[in-house]
């Protein structure tokens, strides 16, 4: 069997997973659908909203799920963003 590729597993085949848990405290979080990332450039991104107007803002992200990203870098308590709906 090859790794690393798109072919989907088969009937007969075996796979071993590996999950890894991350606890995170003291954490800013945000809305995955205020997160915008740009895989060309490898960069993670938000709009900050600043006197009515957006500004960019590149991010590093602790974590990203389906629901929620935590910000490392980037953002502070208090900023206002754009979401997308």
């Amino acid at each position: 069997m090859r790794f690393n590729t798109v072919e989907p597993i088969r009937a007969g085949q075996y796979v071993t997973l590996h999950f890894y848990t991350v606890k995170l405290e003291n954490v800013l979080r945000i809305p995955t659908n205020a997160l915008f990332h740009n895989p060309l450039e490898g960069i993670a991104y938000v709009y900050k909203i600043v006197n009515d107007e957006l500004i960019f803002a590149e991010v590093e992200l602790y974590a990203n799920t389906d629901t929620f990203a935590a910000i490392r870098q980037g953002l502070q308590e208090g900023d206002e963003i754009f979401v997308r709906p």
